[in-house]
Parts: structure tokens; sequence; C-alpha cells
């Protein structure tokens, strides 16, 4: 873009204003395709004493915005001539808005600035953007320009800067172990440690992840702090703590313990052992009863049968008797 210079001139005594020209800027991107989005002179117009700024503002298809800024001094000898520019008042800071990545833009609002002037109130005479427009990722420039009756004129500039970042929300830990309990082999005071990683959702270019141990490091006898940090594109940071701690084995009390259990699954065995025996006489008894029972149920059968057959001979001779000594009884 080819701004011009400032322009300064001196005009005769007596004379209030007069005209000045210039050649007037233009402006190029690799769009081709730019355009004058306003302006606030014309050259050849007339100038009265003091500064005066002269903007240009150009657009281009992607709404990328230039101005051209430079400002014409016309001095000279002049009685009762408003030179003072208005002044503005709250004219915002810049501003900055955080948005979610894959979001296009954002909606920004703010409270518009005003001027005030000591001949009368100064005039809105340039105003990019209002409050609520949605403005793309990246950075934008809002100018307000005023002017008073005296084209003594006063600009407020502010930027606004649209980011794409991480949402917090997405950014987080998984799978951070527990706290870890290993042992040293007898006569030795440290061991090999290994666990599972954890990992973090939400990292993006610009990420560290920083530990202070790894998997398979040699960690010494007692409780040792690990901690994983990880730190997002922001600067967000996220951290997964857990101890290890290494015991080692006591051999004397190893050793106590394996005859412990020796001796008791001796005990349990002789246990089991004379359980067997006594079931085996237990059975032997129910045997020999079973045997005594079935003998004296015999036994028995064999007296009655003998009885029943004795008192059958018995009946057969009494009959044959008494057949004998009645022989009437024949005829």
């Amino acid at each position: 873009m080819n701004c011009p210079a400032d322009i300064d001139t001196t005009v005769e005594e007596g004379v209030t204003s007069t005209n000045i020209a210039w050649i007037e800027p233009s402006a190029t991107d690799t769009s081709k395709n730019v355009r004058l989005l306003f302006k606030t002179h014309t050259p050849g117009q007339l100038f009265g004493s003091g500064y005066t700024s002269v903007i240009y503002q150009f657009v281009d298809s992607s709404r990328n915005l230039a101005i051209c800024n430079f400002d014409i001094n016309v001095t000279g000898s002049f009685k009762n001539v408003d030179i003072i520019p208005p002044t503005i008042h709250l004219c915002p800071h810049d501003l900055k808005r955080d948005i979610e990545i894959g979001s296009f833009g954002a909606i920004v609002d703010w409270n518009e600035p005003k001027a005030t002037d000591a001949s009368n109130d100064a005039m809105l005479l340039v105003q990019t953007h209002v409050p609520g427009t949605f403005f793309a990722v990246g950075t934008t420039i809002v100018t307000y320009i005023f002017k008073d009756d005296a084209n003594n004129m006063e600009r407020c500039t502010f930027s606004i800067t649209v980011n794409a970042v991480e949402a917090a929300s997405q950014f987080k830990i998984f799978n951070c172990p527990s706290n870890i309990v290993a042992t040293a082999e007898s006569g030795k005071n440290q061991t090999f440690v290994s666990w599972v990683e954890p990992f973090a959702i939400g990292l993006s270019t610009g990420s560290r992840i920083s530990s202070t141990h790894r998997p398979n490091d040699t960690f010494g006898l007692g409780s040792t702090p690990v901690v994983y940090a990880f730190v997002n594109g922001n600067g967000d940071q996220q951290h997964c703590n857990f101890t290890v701690n290494v015991r080692a084995i006591d051999k004397k009390k190893d050793q106590d313990d394996a005859g412990f259990v020796k001796e008791t699954n001796r005990d349990a065995q002789g246990q089991a052992e004379r359980s067997v025996d006594a079931i085996a006489v237990a059975g032997l008894v129910m045997s020999l009863l079973i045997v005594i029972i079935a003998f004296l149920v015999a036994l028995v059968l064999y007296i009655r049968k003998q009885r029943k057959s004795e008192c059958m001979d018995l009946d057969d001779y009494s009959m044959s008797t008494m057949s004998s000594q009645n022989p009437a009884s024949k005829m």
C-alpha cells in the first residue's frame, strides 16, 4: 500500500483554510481482490487550521483490513480558530476471546466509545464494526473516528483477537496407576519395577510429557513417589501421582513361615489318617453287628421250626393211641 506522508502547509495571515491535494493511496494483496472500504477526505478538499487526520481503509475478499493514515497540518496566523480535536471517552482495550478448536469464530460485544468537544458534541464519522459482530479466528482492528464542527478528528482503535484453543474439559489423564508394592530379593536393596504408563487426551502441537521415572527403572528400598506431568499447547497442566514401595524379603521369617506351614500340613495329614482309621473301625463294628443280628434271626427261625415239627409228631402219636384203644370204632 502506497500511503502518502504527512502534509504540512502554511497559509497567509488572515486566511483560515486552504485546499490540499495528494495522490490517493492504493492497496493490493495475493487475492487481487482489494477494494476501498471508506475514506475520510478527498484530494483538493478544504482544510482548516491545525492537524487533520486523513484515513483510507481497504478490505480484501477475506475481510482482512488495511489502514492508511496521514496528517495534514495547516499553519498560519489565525484568530479564534478551533484546532483542538474531540476528546474520546471509554475507548476499549484490546479484546481476546478463546474458542474450541474446530470453531470458526465468535460473536464479540463491547461498550462503544463516546467523544466530546469544547465547541459541541463530536460526531461519529467512521465505525468499522459494531458490537455483536461475528469475528473470525485471528486478529481484527476496530476503529472509531470522531470529528467536530471544525473538522478536527480523533480516533479510537483497538484489536479483537479470537484464538482457537483446546477445551479444558477435553484435557484429561487416563490409566494413572495405583500405588505399587514390590519386593527385593534376599540380600538385595533394590529391584526393577514395571507398570503401564498413563496417557492423556486433549494434547496438540506444543504439548509436553515428562516423568520422574519410567517402567523397568530400579527402585531402592522404601517408598518412592512417581510423577507424570502433561502440559498441553496452552500451558494447562495435569499430573498423575503414585508411589512405588519396595520392601526386603525377611529370610528367617520366610523359613519360619515355611516351617509353620509344613507342621500344619503334617498335623492335618495326621488328623486325616486318624479320621480314616476311625471310619474303618466303625465300618468293621457295623459289619460284625450285621453278622450277629443275621445269626440270631436264623437261630430263632430254626428253633421255631424244630418246635413246630415236634408238635406235629406228638399229635400223630396221640391219634394213633386213641385208635388202638377203641376197636368198636373200626366196626
